[in-house]
């Protein structure tokens, strides 16, 4: 089971439980939009998310989700974190096209 934070910009934080990885439409929906990855900064198997288009939409400044993901820049609107899945496995394709 893993827990994804919302960190909202007035500084509430809603914590929500789940067993399965949150899909692009769950991700989409706590942040109010496209998502765009902003954990370069967090440690292995958690992961942060924003709304990509949050200067374009005006959003107000996150400063709690800001430093909770310890970002070098002002991050705008919900900051989504999650943590506690598994990493996600990625397709095996055979670029060499031949028979193994």
């Amino acid at each position: 089971m893993g827990t994804i934070i919302v960190i909202h910009p007035q500084g509430t934080i809603q914590h929500i439980r789940q067993e399965e990885r949150p899909t692009l439409r769950q991700l989409q929906g706590w942040v109010g939009g496209y998502i765009e990855p902003v954990y370069k900064y967090l440690p292995e198997g958690m992961e942060a998310w924003v709304d990509e288009d949050g200067v374009f939409k005006g959003l107000p400044p996150n400063t709690v989700g800001t430093l909770a993901v310890d970002w070098p820049h002002m991050l705008l609107g919900n900051v989504v974190v999650v943590q506690g899945f598994p990493p996600e496995e990625e397709d095996e394709v055979d670029f060499d096209g031949g028979d193994d």
